[in-house]
């Protein structure tokens, strides 16, 4: 009986009692590995065929096949058929061999960047590929937290039906270190007070934030830029006020410092009250009409150095001389207070006080 043309799914015309349904049938080998034929594989498919019973008179298709390189999406079908006088017996099988690896096209976040196209936070990536002619199994989800263990790049893969894998990396803009405090001062005026300040390197913006007391409605940001200081305006001389001086990257990542500071209509620096490190420098306003100044330091309510300087400053040194008595800038409180002087020295003509303030030698 000739074998019949377009022979589908499995093949089985026998007269009753000379053949049986399982006469002829396939088996599949990657190696020397037997392996399902109709499932994917990522390696060369061997397909044999065998039959029973033996004293066949004729076959079709039953040679012994290689599949080493891709096949259709849909597999490569073969069908094999045995004669034996006049009865014969066939099977189908369909061999899948897919030995191109996956292309990885995409890693698509969960959320969207936290602050200007910046993650600062753990986020996952869902991986995205494409594959023929199997196709895509599976794709990795990877939560990226680290860029200083994967060099800023979220690593993942995808694997398709064959088993073949693909892996890719993609930059992400991620930055999750606070930058480094700003370098703040604060020098009171006459009901203002101006900020001034050194930020880091990786600075995208400064905010100021100024609290005053008894204020019902919190916080008040007074200044937001990119410059290096801000003048507080309108303020009350002797109330205290306190800032909040935020440091801001590229990625919205937050470092704040506090200090307070104290307006006051005297001219005389350092403010009263201030504390330093090092001999201050001692300026107030010129007096009009004086030809030189009259400086006093006390401590401890003696008297430890008088001098007469033209202008309207006067730098402390570390070590002096005062009345044949050597004295140092120890650490402690120091009250100092200017007069103008007016005409000769030697005339002791001197107006009203300028100013006096005190200020606190740090150890």
């Amino acid at each position: 009986m000739p074998v019949v043309a377009g022979l589908l799914a499995v093949l089985v015309l026998a007269l009753p009692g000379t053949a049986r349904a399982d006469s002829v049938a396939p088996s599949c080998s990657v190696g020397d590995s037997p392996v399902q034929c109709d499932a994917w594989h990522s390696a060369a498919v061997t397909l044999r065929w065998t039959w029973s019973p033996s004293g066949e008179t004729s076959t079709s298709g039953c040679d012994t096949q290689t599949f080493a390189v891709d096949t259709p999406p849909t597999g490569t079908s073969v069908i094999c058929t045995v004669t034996w006088d006049t009865v014969f017996a066939g099977s189908k099988t369909t061999v899948l061999v897919d030995r191109t690896a996956p292309v990885v096209t995409a890693a698509i976040p969960d959320r969207p960047p936290d602050h200007d196209g910046w993650y600062n936070h753990p986020v996952a990536f869902s991986f995205q590929g494409s594959d023929s002619p199997s196709g895509i199994a599976s794709c990795d989800r990877v939560v990226f937290a680290d860029p200083a263990a994967t060099a800023g790049s979220v690593v993942g893969g995808c694997t398709d039906l064959a088993g073949n894998r693909t892996t890719a990396s993609f930059p992400v803009p991620y930055d999750s270190t606070p930058p480094a405090p700003a370098q703040v001062t604060a020098a009171p005026g006459d009901r203002s007070i101006t900020l001034s300040w050194k930020a880091p390197p990786d600075t995208a913006a400064i905010q100021v934030a100024r609290s005053a007391p008894g204020s019902a409605t919190g916080p008040a940001v007074i200044y937001a830029g990119t410059g290096d200081h801000a003048t507080d305006r309108g303020l009350r001389n002797g109330v205290r006020y306190r800032y909040l001086v935020t440091v801001l990257d590229r990625a919205g990542n937050a470092t704040a410092t506090r200090l307070s500071a104290v307006p006051t209509a005297s001219s005389l620096r350092p403010v009263s009250g201030s504390r330093v490190a090092t001999p201050p420098r001692l300026t107030w306003a010129h007096a009009r009409g004086a030809r030189y100044y009259n400086v006093q330091l006390m401590r401890r309510g003696h008297k430890i150095l008088s001098a007469w300087p033209r202008s309207a400053h006067l730098q402390l040194r570390a070590v002096w001389t005062f009345r044949g008595k050597t004295h140092r800038l120890k650490p402690g409180a120091y009250r100092w207070y200017v007069w103008p002087g007016h005409g000769p020295r030697s005339a002791h003509r001197y107006g009203a006080l300028l100013g006096s303030s005190v200020f606190r030698v740090m150890p």
